[in-house]
């Protein structure tokens, strides 16, 4: 065990893995565990698939062993998930090259809620992604984890995160095309978050319609629509 005082979780992952000597890399928190046999899987899998970067599916749990719905992964495409913010990698179930983590240069550490997201943004712009189906992974869910405790901190680190990344100068112009659609995506996520901590959403939401009145009216539209068809169905 190596112990002292870092730059918080990223910097901890990036002292470890500066002296880690092998060709694959994968880290897994202290609430969590691999299943058995779980890493040979991720390991065939790469080599098979010629792959830089490769994940499986977690299995999660709330409390103590209660059970809690799978966190399945799937095909990841770049694109898409910048437009919708879904990445579907869970981090418990992941493995990638030695190789791709020196050529993005690890996780910033300026990150706490979402260095694994922004590390799988940016390795996708250059390398091979491989979705295996199958449970590799246990997820433990309880209050104190950071993803559930402290969903507020993703209201600054998720605008500051995208805005980061498309200032890039690598970015190909298919990429560039989806900012504003991410943008607003963006607020629309820090919207939500900030409702489910208690708090207003109203500023979120400015910014989402100045980002696109388009996107936003329709977004609208689509929910007085909603609203009108489950007024009816109950009136009936």
């Amino acid at each position: 065990m190596y112990k002292r005082q870092d730059r918080g979780q990223a910097g901890a992952i990036n002292k470890g893995f500066s002296s880690a000597t092998g060709e694959l890399f994968a880290w897994i928190n202290s609430d969590d565990y691999y299943l058995p046999a779980a890493l040979m899987q991720l390991v065939k899998c790469i080599s098979a698939n010629n792959a830089d970067f490769v994940y499986g599916d977690v299995f999660q749990q709330k409390g103590h062993g209660v059970p809690y719905p799978w966190r399945n992964g799937d095909k990841f495409d770049l694109t898409t998930s910048l437009t919708s913010l879904h990445i579907p990698i869970p981090q418990q179930g992941a493995m990638w090259k030695k190789t791709l983590w020196d050529s993005v240069g690890g996780l910033n550490s300026k990150w706490h809620c979402v260095l694994d997201r922004d590390f799988f943004v940016r390795s996708a712009l250059r390398h091979t992604f491989c979705y295996k189906p199958g449970s590799v992974a246990v997820s433990r869910i309880h209050s104190a984890a950071k993803s559930s405790a402290q969903a507020a901190k993703w209201i600054d680190e998720l605008p500051k995160m995208y805005k980061e990344f498309y200032l890039r100068k690598d970015l190909p112009s298919s990429i560039k095309k989806t900012r504003r659609k991410n943008m607003y995506a963006v607020w629309q996520r820090c919207a939500d978050i900030s409702r489910r901590c208690g708090k207003s959403s109203l500023r979120f939401l400015f910014f989402a319609l100045i980002t696109s009145p388009v996107f936003f009216l329709q977004d609208e539209m689509t929910y007085l629509k909603h609203c009108f068809l489950s007024a009816r169905k109950k009136r009936r």
